[in-house]
């Protein structure tokens, strides 16, 4: 127990100190970490290994995006047209479960990042937020609500339900909310509205502090959130490949992109960069993915994608999604 909260402490001041990093130090970060991904998938993942698969030359640029613009786009078919031993790296022996997601029309089993079955991160990456908001917050204080198809069990600070559990029985499930007292719920928007509707005419209605969805918000939702749960709603992108991409600030102008774990580009039809404002394919690399690399991996999703500094403070780059999003 006591090893689990000093973990969860060393969590919050590792994202602490990530998000208050200028946007010079980030990149050259996410220079560090790409070439030592590439350099990972070379050496162990036979996908990577074929000639000019990653046909990466030196370069003495801090930028990682120029560095990667060299390298071709992935898709889920890159992977599904191959055997899973090319496209993963089968030195070592990881302890995750392989998933499944259909996207573009492509059936894809993958194996996520260790750190999606890590319960100390799952239980902070959608609270990111409120170290934004605040700097004196208390994120391990945080009691939490997830509904979603979470492979990790509760914790003294998450209740975890399934959201077939949720949809077969509401009423139970909103009794042991209730129980539970949470500060913060995240779950899709449908349940949200469901659950603020549900909690205002069944007893005394739910009060929570903060609502995160995976989906685009509006200001009309987050008025009526903020009326029947007392909560200020935000969103944010998630995918199953990656868990949560970017997320909101305080000001709701589009989703920071967590620069300390990706890379995120957005490309025109010919797989160049648009020009700011102009909107694209999010094109995603996930730094953290050993086990199996995700490399310029088109989500098939659309954002616009914002560089400048946002005006709370962080400068961590933003998407603002297409309505029609995957998350």
């Amino acid at each position: 127990m006591i090893f689990e909260a000093l973990r969860k402490r060393f969590e919050i001041a590792r994202l602490h100190t990530a998000h208050m990093r200028s946007a010079s130090t980030t990149k050259r970060r996410q220079s560090t970490l790409f070439r030592e991904l590439v350099e990972h998938a070379r050496a162990h993942v036979p996908m990577w290994k074929e000639p000019q698969a990653l046909s990466l030359e030196k370069s003495s640029t801090a930028d990682a995006t120029f560095e990667i613009a060299r390298l071709p786009v992935t898709s889920s078919y890159t992977y599904a047209k191959r055997p899973a031993e090319e496209y993963v790296d089968g030195s070592t022996q990881v302890s995750v479960r392989w998933r499944k997601v259909v996207r573009n029309g492509v059936e894809l089993h993958f194996l996520p990042s260790v750190r999606r079955f890590d319960r100390t991160y799952d239980d902070l990456v959608r609270l990111r937020f409120l170290l934004w908001r605040e700097l004196g917050t208390d994120l391990s204080a945080i009691k939490t609500v997830q509904v979603n198809d979470s492979f990790l069990n509760s914790s003294s600070a998450n209740l975890r339900i399934a959201t077939p559990d949720y949809v077969l029985h509401p009423d139970a499930m909103l009794t042991e909310i209730r129980q539970f007292r949470p500060d913060a719920i995240e779950a899709d928007a449908a349940v949200i509205s469901d659950l603020a509707e549900m909690s205002s005419h069944r007893g005394a209605p739910l009060r929570i502090s903060y609502a995160v969805q995976n989906t685009v918000s509006t200001d009309l939702a987050r008025t009526r959130i903020r009326e029947q749960l007392g909560a200020e709603l935000y969103s944010c992108y998630e995918l199953p490949e990656f868990g949560v991409i970017a997320m909101e600030c305080a000001q709701h102008d589009g989703l920071h992109v967590y620069s300390d774990l990706f890379i995120i580009e957005v490309l025109d039809e010919h797989g160049t960069s648009v020009r700011e404002g102009e909107e694209g394919r999010i094109v995603i690399t996930d730094l953290m993915n050993r086990a199996m690399p995700f490399i310029r991996y088109d989500t098939g999703d659309r954002a616009v994608l914002l560089s400048q500094k946002c005006r709370c403070g962080i400068e961590w780059p933003r998407l603002r999604l297409a309505p029609d999003a995957s998350s």
